[in-house]
């Protein structure tokens, strides 16, 4: 889920920011549209799709947890498929336009598809996880399963940091032997 966040960023650093004539959008400020899918996503769920859901089921909270996060799960995978398309659209137009700085002209728009996904993915898998925590953990060890949560955030970011640069490496290599 973070690393999906910070591609994005990365997309975002290497395409048009502009949007109109006048306005430029800071690339790190894109994320602002997930940010408002939760906010928009979460009461309505909570309060529209879950009830309808309840008496659909007859499970308490419509879905079970697990649902709930394989949902998520299967947002993921859909925001790595839209994303890894709009990134193969964003280098094609950098090729076509022969940008030697690697910014596309594709506008920043095309982000908004993978950010909207990656608000649902969230909702999903985090609210899946913390209520799964809260349910099946003994009560004393509450906290310490809602901290795995962002403990796994942290390893995976700190790992995906490390992998860049290798991966960067790599790519640069190869380019260089063609």
């Amino acid at each position: 889920m973070n690393q999906q966040g910070t591609f994005t960023i990365s997309q975002a650093l290497k395409i048009d920011l502009r949007f109109g004539s006048f306005f430029k959008i800071p690339a790190s400020s894109i994320c602002v549209i997930t940010r408002i899918v939760i906010s928009a996503w979460l009461p309505l769920y909570d309060r529209v799709v879950v009830p309808a859901l309840e008496k659909l089921t007859k499970l308490e909270g419509g879905i079970t947890v697990l649902q709930r996060i394989v949902i998520g799960n299967l947002f993921a995978i859909l925001t790595m498929l839209v994303s890894g398309f709009i990134e193969t659209e964003r280098r094609n137009s950098v090729i076509s336009h022969g940008g030697a700085d690697g910014v596309s002209p594709m506008s920043v728009m095309w982000l908004i598809p993978q950010l909207i996904l990656i608000g649902f993915l969230e909702t999903f898998s985090i609210v899946g996880l913390i209520e799964f925590y809260n349910k099946e953990f003994p009560e004393n060890m509450r906290s310490v399963g809602n901290v795995l949560i962002y403990l796994t955030f942290s390893l995976s970011s700190t790992r995906a940091a490390g992998l860049s640069p290798s991966l960067k490496m790599l790519r640069e290599g190869m380019e260089a032997a063609d």
